[in-house]
């Protein structure tokens, strides 16, 4: 059976609480607010097509990895991930995206490793439940040095 239209999706989950970042034809991207006057992509969209699912974007930043190899920032994104895949999600792609200076677009400043995992939900009331879990859960790296007490 087809669920709601991505309008109408995006009327209820701003009716749930949510604040919406991105509407696309089949899906709501969810915002995270970082302070009351600014709102970021959240990395969690909610999709709507035969059935409900959820699709969350796990990045990791080569700079909070100074000298690490790729494969070890790629396993940082497996770690992130690790909350997702024992509730169910599933990995459904690995890629990276070179982050150009937008004043001068020749200069790369960074990349970023990302990992897309879904997964498939049965009613609205349990997307819901499992989009205010997925907010819980952190999903992409930071720069900021642990303390000792860590």
């Amino acid at each position: 059976m087809k669920q709601a239209a991505a309008p109408e999706l995006k009327r209820k989950l701003r009716e749930s609480g949510f604040d919406i970042y991105r509407t696309r034809p089949d899906r709501v991207i969810l915002a995270e607010r970082i302070r009351n006057n600014l709102i970021m992509d959240s990395g969690i969209a909610a999709i709507t097509r035969e059935e409900y699912s959820i699709e969350v974007v796990i990045r990791a930043q080569q700079s909070h990895f100074p000298g690490e190899a790729e494969e070890a920032i790629r396993e940082h994104t497996t770690d992130l991930a690790a909350p997702f895949l024992d509730d169910g999600y599933e990995e459904t792609e690995q890629s990276e995206e070179a982050m150009m200076d937008p004043s001068e677009p020749t200069h790369q400043l960074d990349i970023l490793y990302e990992l897309k995992l879904s997964k498939n939900i049965g009613d609205f009331q349990q997307l819901i439940d499992q989009l205010r879990l997925a907010l819980t859960w952190q999903r992409a790296t930071n720069d900021e040095i642990p303390s000792l007490t860590d």
